[in-house]
C-alpha cells in the first residue's frame, strides 16, 4: 500500500469543515440584519456644497461645530476639514442652522430710539450671523418705554411718529423681512402701531428677550438734575413693574430676560443715571439679567445730537458688539434645553402677583391761578427726533374751586410742541390770572413719557396736566386732531 501524505488526507475532512463554518456565517449575518433596524441618514450627513466669502468651495457632510465655531465638515475624499463659519456666505450660514434646527435659539429684540441710531440694527446682524441663534426679530420704536409694548390701557393702541423699524426672519429664507422708517426719523407725520409684547411672544415663541429701554425715564426729571427720591422711585415702578410682572405671571416660552440700560448720556446727570439704573435693578429683580450700558460706552460720543443722548456711527455699533458678547457670555453658560421658563423662575424667586386692573385716572381739580413763571419753549433741534414736548409754567394758587390741593403753588405742563407743530402757550402771560382743570401726570396719562423741561425750580411739586390737552395728544383714542387747542388757550385774547 502506498501511504498518502497526512495533509492530503486531511484536506477533505477541513474542506467539509470550512465550508459548515462558512455557511453558519452567512446565516447568522442574514438573521442579524434582518433583525436590526435601518439607519436613516441625518440631514446633516448630507453631502452639500459649501462656500466661503472668499470663493473657496467643499463638498462634503456636515458633522458639528467646534468650540470655536469652525463648522467641521466630513470631506468626500474621506477627511475632515474646519472652516470658520464667520467665513462662510450667507447661504452657506443658513445651511448650517438648517443642519443643527434642533439646538438653535429664538430671539426677540425690543428697542427704543436708542436703537435706531445704528445699535438695534447692529445687535440684530450679530445675533442673526451667530451660528447658534435660528430665528430673530427686532422691533424698535421710537419714543417707547415698557408699558408701550403691552396691550395695557392706555397704550393699547398707541403709535409711533417719530421713527420705527422691524428686522423680522423669514422661514426658508436666509435673507431677513425689513421694514425701515428710520430714514423719516423724526419727521413721520403717519404713526406706526407699536407691535404687542403678548401677541409677538405667543406668534414668534421666543427663548430669548433683548430689552433695551430706559432712556425716556429721563423725561421724569424736570430740570435734568434734581431727584425726587418718592416722587422719582414710584415713577420708574409704574412703568416696569407691570411689565415685569407680566413676564413673571404669564406663561410663555420666555427663558432669558436680558434688558439692556441707558448707555452714558451727558442730558442728566451721573447721579439721576444710577438713580435710573438702581430703579431698574429693583423693579426687575434677578428675573431679568441687567446690562449696564455705561460701563462700555463713552460720552461724549463723536456723531452725538443735540440732546446730548442720541449717538450713532461706529460708537453706536461699539455698543452693539458689546451687548452682543456679554449677552451671548452669559447665554451659553448653560444648553437652553435645561433652562427653566421664566414663569418657573419667577415661581422660584416668590413675590410676582397678577397684572392688577389698570390705575384709575388722577383726580381732577379745577383752580384759580396767577402765572408765576414760564419755562423757555425750545426750538425742535433741541428735542429731535422726539414731535411731541411739555414745558413747565410755576402758577400761585389763589382758589381751590373742585377738588382738594394743599399747596400754595401748582406747576403745570404744557404742550409747546404737538406733531413738531408750536402750540400758542407763550400768549399766557405771568401776572394773569387763570381758571384751570388739572390732574397730576402720572402713568395714566400718555403724556407721562412726553420729553420736557421745568425751570421753575419745584422740586417739591408734582407735575399737572390740563385735562383738556388729553384729548390732543397723537395718541389719544378720539380722533380729535393734534392740533386742537385747549380750553386754556381758547380764552386767551
Amino acid at each position: 500500500m502506498i501511504q498518502q501524505p497526512f495533509a492530503l488526507w486531511l484536506s477533505p475532512l477541513v474542506t467539509r469543515l470550512l465550508a459548515r463554518v462558512l455557511v453558519a456565517l452567512i446565516l447568522s449575518s442574514q438573521f442579524l440584519a434582518a433583525e436590526a433596524p435601518q439607519e436613516k441618514i441625518p440631514v446633516a450627513a448630507a453631502v452639500m456644497s459649501w462656500t466661503t466669502s472668499k470663493g473657496e468651495t467643499y463638498d462634503g457632510s456636515y458633522t458639528g461645530l467646534d468650540e470655536s465655531n469652525n463648522v467641521i465638515l466630513h470631506l468626500n475624499d474621506d477627511t475632515t476639514s474646519r472652516v470658520p463659519y464667520a467665513d462662510l456666505t450667507p447661504e452657506s450660514k443658513a445651511q448650517v442652522k438648517t443642519c443643527n434646527t434642533s439646538g438653535l435659539i429664538s430671539v426677540l429684540i425690543l428697542g427704543d430710539s436708542m436703537s435706531l441710531e445704528g445699535f438695534g440694527k447692529r445687535l440684530d446682524q450679530k445675533m442673526r450671523d451667530d451660528p447658534h441663534i435660528g430665528a430673530v426679530h427686532t422691533y424698535m420704536a421710537c419714543g417707547t418705554h415698557p408699558l408701550s409694548w403691552l396691550k395695557c390701557k392706555p397704550y393699547s393702541t398707541i403709535k409711533t411718529f417719530c421713527g420705527y423699524w422691524s428686522i423680522e426672519s423669514v422661514a426658508g429664507s436666509s435673507k431677513p423681512r425689513e421694514v425701515n422708517e428710520a430714514a423719516n426719523y423724526g419727521s413721520k407725520r403717519v404713526g406706526r402701531f407699536v407691535p404687542k409684547l403678548e401677541t409677538l411672544l405667543e406668534t414668534l415663541k421666543p427663548d430669548v428677550l433683548i430689552m433695551q429701554s430706559g432712556n425716556n425715564f429721563f423725561s421724569f426729571f424736570n430740570d435734568h438734575k434734581t431727584i425726587k427720591e418718592d416722587y422719582h422711585t414710584k415713577q420708574v415702578k409704574c412703568y416696569v413693574s407691570p411689565f415685569m410682572t407680566y413676564l413673571a405671571t404669564k406663561p410663555t416660552s420666555l427663558k432669558r430676560l436680558y434688558w439692556v440700560t441707558p448707555p452714558q448720556n451727558g442730558k442728566v446727570t451721573d447721579e439721576i443715571q444710577t438713580f435710573v439704573y438702581d430703579q431698574l435693578q429693583a423693579n426687575t429683580r434677578s428675573l431679568a439679567t441687567l446690562i449696564d450700558s455705561r460701563t462700555v460706552t463713552h460720552y461724549p460720543y463723536k456723531k452725538m445730537g443735540s440732546d446730548k443722548e442720541h449717538f450713532e456711527g461706529r460708537e453706536a455699533y461699539d455698543w452693539a458688539d458689546s451687548i452682543y458678547g456679554l449677552v451671548t457670555k452669559d447665554l451659553y453658560q448653560k444648553p437652553m434645553a435645561s433652562i427653566q421658563k421664566l414663569t418657573d423662575q419667577a415661581i422660584a424667586l416668590g413675590g410676582w402677583v397678577p397684572v392688577a386692573a389698570p390705575e384709575a385716572p388722577a383726580a381732577a381739580l379745577k383752580v384759580k391761578v396767577k402765572l408765576l413763571s414760564k419755562t423757555p419753549v425750545p426750538t425742535p433741534d433741541k428735542f429731535a427726533p422726539y414731535r411731541e414736548y411739555l414745558v413747565g409754567y410755576l402758577y400761585e394758587v389763589t382758589e381751590v374751586i373742585e377738588g382738594k390741593y394743599e399747596k400754595d403753588k401748582l406747576l403745570v405742563m404744557h404742550p409747546a410742541y404737538i406733531g413738531l407743530v408750536k402750540q400758542p402757550i407763550e400768549k399766557l402771560k405771568v401776572g394773569n390770572t387763570y381758571t384751570l382743570h388739572v390732574h397730576e401726570l402720572d402713568k395714566s396719562s400718555l403724556w407721562d413719557a412726553i420729553r420736557r423741561d421745568d425751570a421753575s425750580d419745584s422740586f417739591d411739586l408734582a407735575p399737572c396736566m390740563l385735562a383738556e390737552d388729553e384729548i390732543r395728544h397723537p395718541d389719544a383714542s378720539t380722533n380729535r386732531t393734534a392740533l386742537k387747542p385747549s380750553t386754556v388757550q381758547q380764552a386767551l385774547p
